[in-house]
């Protein structure tokens, strides 16, 4: 299939550059479907599970089989674990849209083998950095755990538990929050920042409530206000 291109962005990757298909779809879910929409958006979800290795997308297709050094269900020719995140995120969206099994059985592939890659504290290494918060990868994991609880698949545990441990490492790394780019032992990033406030809170609603999730992203939004420019 051709790359799909949206407002002049090209899909090559399936993190920012899909953003514009997660958008989409969840307007699709509110308000019907719009059929130049859903074209579009089949033809990414189309890419993302290609089987067929002369429609590989390098960035936008989700390999189940092992590439060399990169592990299965991450992004042909790329480690990065936006991409594989992401794309079970958009499989998820996609699963909700139109009711396909595949695309639901897709992402529970693409999580599980992530899920596999996670230390025993919860933390998301990859290259030997702390990814957690890079995006805001718990949310993927939270929302297909209901899903699947809500389906009576007892599959649903391993991304609620999952969930759980990621929530408890980022309150134990407390005010550290690494991103992509330095590897420095402590940094302040303010996308990480709101991604670890966002995911203790996503999973304080959907899975566990704690309080200490309540009382660390407190924490975490006062000090982002660092980040906020105040406009008249």
């Amino acid at each position: 299939p051709p790359h799909v291109e949206y407002r002049g962005t090209r899909d090559y990757n399936l993190c920012e550059h899909a953003m514009w298909c997660s958008a989409a779809i969840r307007y699709m879910l509110m308000y019907g479907i719009d059929e130049k929409l859903k074209k579009d958006v089949e033809n990414l979800l189309y890419i993302i599970t290609a089987t067929n290795p002369d429609l590989f997308i390098k960035r936008c297709t989700i390999i189940p089989e092992k590439q060399g050094n990169i592990m299965p269900y991450n992004a042909y020719g790329l480690d990065r674990l936006q991409e594989a995140y992401n794309g079970a995120d958009i499989l998820i969206d996609a699963y909700k849209l139109f009711g396909k099994e595949e695309y639901l059985e897709f992402a529970v592939n693409i999580l599980t083998a992530q899920i596999a890659a996670m230390d025993d504290n919860g933390c998301i290494y990859r290259h030997g950095r702390d990814y957690c918060t890079v995006t805001c990868m718990i949310i993927p994991l939270c929302d297909m755990a209901v899903i699947l609880k809500n389906k009576g698949d007892n599959r649903y545990k391993i991304f609620e538990e999952a969930s759980v441990k990621m929530a408890d490492y980022l309150v134990k790394r407390d005010f550290n929050f690494p991103t992509e780019g330095d590897c420095l032992t402590s940094m302040k990033e303010e996308g990480s920042m709101s991604c670890s406030a966002l995911a203790v809170l996503y999973a304080c609603e959907l899975i566990k409530y704690k309080k200490e999730y309540i009382d660390f992203a407190k924490q975490v939004l006062k000090a982002h206000n660092a980040w906020v420019s105040k406009v008249p």
